[in-house]
């Protein structure tokens, strides 16, 4: 058997081999139907109040992703918001059908990057390896088992059905194919910011097939049109909200990040073993001086190589890889992880076009040595990706898996302080907070946490060093998470207040009720009548 009759009989069975894709992929990812709403679904999904009724749909178009108790974010994603408020309606908060429809998008981005594969490589077997690479990678399954991540799902179906779509206009040459094309690269900008990219996949392609330029111009003009009707939109939502456009300030210091994120990036694609929720950016690169200059030389051999070896797909795998992954890097200021595995969805696209022209390569020349390889990596792959959904099947298993890939990961032992309190195991909760306050020691929220637990069970003397920390540290030193977490000046003072209160040290007592008064929140102002009650009692005492 040679390598042209294999082509030839997978041409011929195309049906058939989609089909095993797909089922392949379904069985991978089938663990993710059992689980239940984790992390940031419970803000995103559950608690969002535009999601409570259809007659909200046209207010995601008016308001950017920001949402009660977090940040002003500048993100403006209202088709994707769209899909939570129609899945609300039809299946209210079964997660089942959420993580169903995450599947279900993820096997149709597969099949249409087959055949965007496929109009590249002009053969089956290689766009057939790119698509199942791109299938069962446990790289990018975070976009696949996380519900608040399937913006990413959503603009890549858009981007690559505006690839198809405007191929075909260059084709036919006919103008309806690219205002069809304009459409759905409109329906990806709403999805998510990063399918603005494929405007520059769009002239790379075009390159690469060596279309006429004037085709590929007068193609793009609609799309451009759509641009504009996008960013007046989005432009609008900001200005409502008065929320700031994305600054470069600080830029230096992210470029920096990078020489760590983009080889642990390739790392993950190479050997996805430690997979995590929360990755975490070390703070002095020096100690990691070893792996950084391995990772970069390895990454530059390769890309060397690649433009002058490779062929012209796998040259166009490199830019894809390249335009997925500048908008993820940190290059403005967006408030999000510096790096998390749901950036790569993306950009893996374009690596499976590289990984697969490499693989064809071998086995033009080893046909059944290239074949037993690339089946012995898939069946690996595989079998990784559909343990990591065990990981994702509530709060508890998620940032236990987090803890113990970075155990000094401090976000990563708050979230998971965070989902014991939930789950009313206030005993573990505390411990993880604790591990906080001693990998983070000016962790305000965990001192906060750690103080209410020993305030509640009578443990005052424990209680009053962490609501004295809080309280000398002030709200401004909070660091990160959602505003929702974040507690006022009113609250620490009144809680360092009420301990020192309970413990009989009346004077200090007063003096911090005092100025608890003066931060009492407009919406509490019952508050203050109970304060001034309780100064008076405590004065009366002392008299």
């Amino acid at each position: 058997m040679t390598y042209k009759s294999c082509e030839t009989y997978f041409s011929k069975h195309l049906t058939m081999a989609l089909l095993f894709i797909v089922v392949a992929t379904a069985t991978v990812y089938s663990g993710s139907l059992r689980n239940g709403f984790v992390w940031d679904d419970h803000d995103i999904v559950e608690k969002y109040h535009f999601n409570s009724s259809l007659g909200n749909l046209p207010l995601l178009f008016e308001h950017t992703d920001s949402i009660t108790g977090w940040a002003k974010y500048p993100y403006y994603r209202p088709l994707a918001r769209a899909t939570y408020v129609i899945d609300r309606q039809l299946f209210d908060l079964n997660p089942w059908y959420y993580h169903a429809e995450n599947l279900l998008l993820h096997l149709a981005n597969v099949l249409l990057l087959f055949l965007v594969a496929r109009s590249l490589f002009r053969e089956v077997m290689p766009s057939l390896l790119a698509a199942l690479l791109f299938a069962i990678h446990p790289g990018i399954s975070e976009s696949v088992f996380a519900v608040f991540a399937r913006n990413s799902l959503l603009s890549f179906f858009f981007m690559m059905a505006t690839i198809l779509t405007f191929q075909r206009g260059i084709v036919t040459n006919r103008y309806r194919w690219f205002l069809l094309s304009a459409s759905l690269f409109f329906l990806g900008a709403l999805s998510k910011e990063t399918a603005l990219m494929v405007l520059p996949l769009i002239v790379g392609y075009c390159y690469t097939e060596k279309y006429p330029f004037k085709n590929m111009v007068l193609g793009i003009l609609p799309l451009l049109v759509a641009l504009v009707v996008y960013w007046l939109l989005r432009n609008n939502a900001m200005a409502l909200e008065n929320i700031p456009p994305p600054s470069i300030a600080g830029i230096t210091s992210r470029i920096i990040q990078n020489i760590y994120i983009i080889p642990r990036y390739l790392l993950l694609v190479a050997w996805p073993a430690k997979l995590s929720a929360w990755h975490q950016v070390p703070v002095n690169l020096r100690e990691l001086a070893s792996f950084l200059v391995t990772g970069w030389i390895v990454l530059a051999a390769g890309i060397i190589a690649l433009v002058r070896y490779g062929g012209k797909t796998m040259k166009f795998g490199l830019f894809w890889s390249v335009c997925l992954l500048v908008p993820v890097l940190g290059i403005w200021a967006i408030p999000s992880a510096p790096m998390a595995e749901r950036y790569l969805y993306g950009p893996f696209a374009g690596f499976s076009l590289i990984a697969s022209g490499f693989v064809i390569v071998l086995m033009r020349k080893r046909l059944v040595t290239g074949s037993v390889i690339a089946c012995i990596l898939f069946a690996l792959l595989m079998v990784r990706t559909n343990a990591r959904s065990s990981d994702w099947l509530n709060d508890i298993t998620l940032f236990q898996s987090a803890t113990k890939v970075y155990p000094d990961s401090v976000n990563s032992h708050y979230n998971l302080g965070e989902a014991y309190e939930a789950g009313h195991n206030l005993t573990a909760a505390l411990s993880e907070w604790l591990i906080v306050t001693q990998l983070s020691p000016n962790d305000i929220a965990a001192h906060s946490k750690v103080g209410t637990y020993y305030f509640r069970v009578g443990r005052y003397e424990e209680a009053l060093p962490h609501f004295a920390r809080t309280v000398a540290m002030g709200p401004e030193a909070y660091i990160g998470r959602t505003v929702s977490m974040q507690p006022d000046k009113f609250a620490l003072l009144n809680n360092f207040a009420s301990t020192l209160d309970m413990l009989g040290r009346s004077e200090e007592a007063i003096q911090q009720y005092e100025l608890a008064l003066q931060e009492v929140p407009r919406e509490n102002l019952s508050e203050i009548s109970r304060l001034r009650g309780r100064i008076e009692i405590l004065k009366g005492k002392i008299k």
